[in-house]
């Protein structure tokens, strides 16, 4: 009768679970458009004249139902390092001399010999590919709407009641989007994700050495009769996870950089920080299996992979998912090795792009498993201890 319960249980659990799946992931990715809001998109006016100004206002208007996040400025270098870092995800840049030839371009149509020698002004678009394909593809269209909206807008106010054929023409839509890439990513850097994909793995494949590390210590019969103290065996755990995590370091990253040839510039730091990322994983995974035995399993898939892909800003940028993921965001740790991934690979290392947060989590993921630890200690010496090694259903 109690093995018959039992199945049921885990039927019953193993459905559950399969629901929260699917409401985490589809939930999050379902309608990205609808969910979108605060893109960060900068607009960089270096026009002095009216029609700069009114061509500005005219692209931060387009987006009134709050999806874009406009950072104006009128410096292109201070654009370009917003862009950098990947604090924004595309920038607009309204040239100089943009009031002059929009005017040349009006007197041009005005003329009787046609349309002159005057060309439609450009504005140029540039992107950040590192944020990944979604981010980019988002900012990259919001911005080229805008854009397009604000030059029909200008169109308008420039043509008079009796304009001829040749005017409408030219100044129904006066101005012209080019996009490029601001820096252009390696060929072998998945369009971005592979920022997502190494600490993911990390991950992954670290919550399953945590579990194989506490099955096999767990049932030692070196350990069940050698009348160690109960501290022993969580310190042999966390000795044997620390190497475990070495390994998992290293056959993640020669795999990645010396096989398949990721661009890693800074492959020393995004050593130690892999090699940090495993070892809070294994460690915190160990000290809730001590703490909770079985019910730790689907405790770290909830906390590192249910809610942590969702919230990692990889497949999507957090501005793309509802508010309740960008609200756990800040406090789930795969969103932040994520961005300290990112920082290595793309941005230079730099700490406020992500490197600095990533580090954050670690220290937090361990702090919290020392926590656990002090508390599955304290069942311990008060007897009531669980069996943290996970058996067979």
């Amino acid at each position: 009768m109690f093995s018959r319960s039992r199945t049921w249980a885990t039927a019953l659990a193993l459905g559950l679970l399969a629901v929260v799946f699917t409401t985490s992931y589809l939930g999050a990715f379902l309608d990205p458009s609808a969910n979108t809001k605060d893109l960060p998109i900068a607009l960089v006016n270096q026009d002095k004249g009216d029609l700069g100004h009114r061509l500005s206002v005219g692209i931060t208007g387009e987006n009134g139902d709050g999806a874009v996040r406009w950072t104006t400025t009128d410096s292109a270098e201070e654009a370009r390092e917003l862009l950098k870092d990947g604090t924004v995800y595309a920038a607009v840049e309204i040239p100089a001399d943009f009031s002059a030839r929009v005017q040349a371009l009006n007197a041009a149509a005005s003329a009787n010999d046609g349309t002159g020698t005057a060309t439609r002004p450009v504005l140029t678009v540039l992107t950040q590919p590192a944020v990944g394909p979604m981010a980019v593809g988002a900012a990259q269209g919001a911005a080229t709407t805008a854009a397009s909206g604000a030059s029909r807008q200008l169109g308008a106010s420039l043509l008079r009641p009796d304009a001829t054929p040749v005017q409408k023409l030219l100044l129904q839509d006066p101005v012209r989007a080019e996009v490029r890439e601001f820096r252009a990513l390696p060929a072998q850097s998945a369009k971005g994700l592979a920022a997502f994909y190494v600490p993911l793995v990390l991950v992954v494949v670290s919550l399953m050495g945590a579990t194989a590390v506490g099955a096999a210590v767990g049932r030692s019969p070196l350990t069940a009769a050698s009348g160690a103290r109960a501290g022993s065996p969580l310190r042999t755990k966390a000795a044997l996870m620390l190497a475990t995590s070495a390994l998992i370091t290293a056959g993640t990253l020669i795999t990645a950089v010396a096989v398949l040839d990721l661009p890693a510039p800074h492959v020393t730091h995004l050593a130690l920080l892999a090699f940090g990322i495993s070892a809070a994983v294994g460690l915190l995974m160990l000290a809730l299996t001590e703490l909770l035995g079985l019910l730790a399993i689907p405790f770290g898939m909830i906390g590192f992979i249910v809610l942590g892909i969702p919230t990692s800003g990889g497949p999507y940028p957090m501005e793309m998912v509802p508010g309740t993921f960008r609200v756990l965001s800040h406090g789930l740790p795969l969103h932040h090795w994520v961005a300290g991934v990112r920082s290595l690979l793309y941005y230079d290392a730099s700490g406020a792009a992500g490197a600095t947060a990533a580090w954050t989590a670690v220290a937090g993921c361990l702090a919290l498993a020392g926590v656990l630890i002090s508390a599955a200690r304290w069942r311990s010496r008060t007897g009531h201890a669980v069996d943290s090694a996970p058996t067979a259903l």
